[in-house]
């Protein structure tokens, strides 16, 4: 393995463990999805900082929000990684109260709040969202909605671009593609990823993602079909050939099936959600050592965005399928 990506995996581990004791009796498979936004951004878990963003966070949100706990896990992570947790709190609670005038409330507009306000000027965040509204009734209207929070957070995503409608076409573009050459699959998440994400032709983009759908298939790495196929997605979007993606996320897969994390009989911590992981994993190394070379990684910025709705998906499936 890689060096850098041995090193990834390592402190993915020791921080996923970190998280698990500060943070005791959270949904399981959130911790994972904590450890990869700590690790993509080069932090080490704090039990204090932890503890002290918790406060912060339960103070806005109140003590009974949540009780789930996939969302209040992953903001409590976020701002522990603050430079100043008190001042990203009230960022975050503004753009909350700015969010409420134009959606359902639900458990996810904490986390579309970040969404919101990363990278983005206070004055800016009304019309964002009011943009966003209306990829969401479009959302609505052609697909139903998959989980109210995903759809936020990707109307979100959406209007921050400023390509509203060229986006939502080539999501369908890219969906028409996907559905006919993998039909017991839902795409519609996976395709607005890939919309999002890369600029090439949708013969590119899609001809990529199933060419490493199918190599992985073909060593017998059965890849899930569901909400773990939008990281499959960013993946394949790595500037690498996809025989060396293989590779990676076959080496990494092979590493964690030695850890204690996934050798439970938790159907969250299956065979598919460790590869799903291992695909997590190689995406957030690459992006970061890219960071390391060329200082900036536009292209993976919403890596971590991406593993917050994933945890949403997951939340979906336990509580209702």
């Amino acid at each position: 393995m890689k060096k850098y990506l041995h090193e990834f995996c390592r402190d993915f581990v020791s921080t996923e463990k970190t998280i698990s004791k500060a943070e005791p009796l959270q949904m399981p498979y959130v911790y994972p999805i904590c450890a990869q936004m700590f690790v993509e951004n080069g932090k080490k878990p704090d039990s204090k900082k932890l503890r002290h963003s918790d406060s912060l966070f339960r103070k806005k949100a109140g003590l009974f929000f949540e009780l789930s706990g996939t969302s209040a896990l992953m903001l409590i992570s976020h701002l522990s990684m603050a430079e100043d947790a008190e001042a990203r709190m009230e960022e975050i609670d503004a753009g909350k109260k700015i969010l409420k005038e134009y959606f359902p409330s639900c458990e996810a507009l904490f986390l579309a709040s970040v969404v919101l306000t990363r990278n983005t000027e206070e004055e800016q965040w009304d019309d964002i969202a009011k943009r966003a509204q209306g990829i969401y009734e479009n959302i609505r209207q052609e697909h139903g909605l998959l989980t109210a929070g995903g759809d936020i957070i990707f109307s979100i995503l959406m209007a921050k671009t400023g390509r509203d409608e060229t986006l939502l076409n080539r999501a369908e573009e890219i969906g028409a593609v996907l559905t006919e050459a993998l039909p017991d699959t839902e795409p519609i998440t996976l395709s607005r990823i890939l919309a999002l994400e890369s600029e090439d032709s949708v013969e590119e983009v899609t001809g990529r993602f199933l060419a490493l759908y199918n190599e992985l298939k073909d060593r017998g790495y059965a890849y899930g079909k569901r909400y773990q196929l939008p990281m499959l997605g960013i993946v394949s979007m790595l500037p690498m050939e996809i025989d060396e993606i293989v590779e990676d996320i076959c080496e990494v897969d092979k590493y964690l099936a030695r850890q204690d994390l996934y050798r439970g009989l938790l159907h969250w911590y299956s065979g598919t959600v460790r590869l799903m992981h291992a695909t997590m994993i190689v995406a957030g190394a690459h992006a970061k050592e890219r960071r390391k070379e060329q200082g900036s990684d536009d292209r993976y910025a919403n890596l971590e965005l991406l593993a917050m709705n994933i945890s949403l998906w997951n939340l979906f499936y336990v509580l209702f399928i």
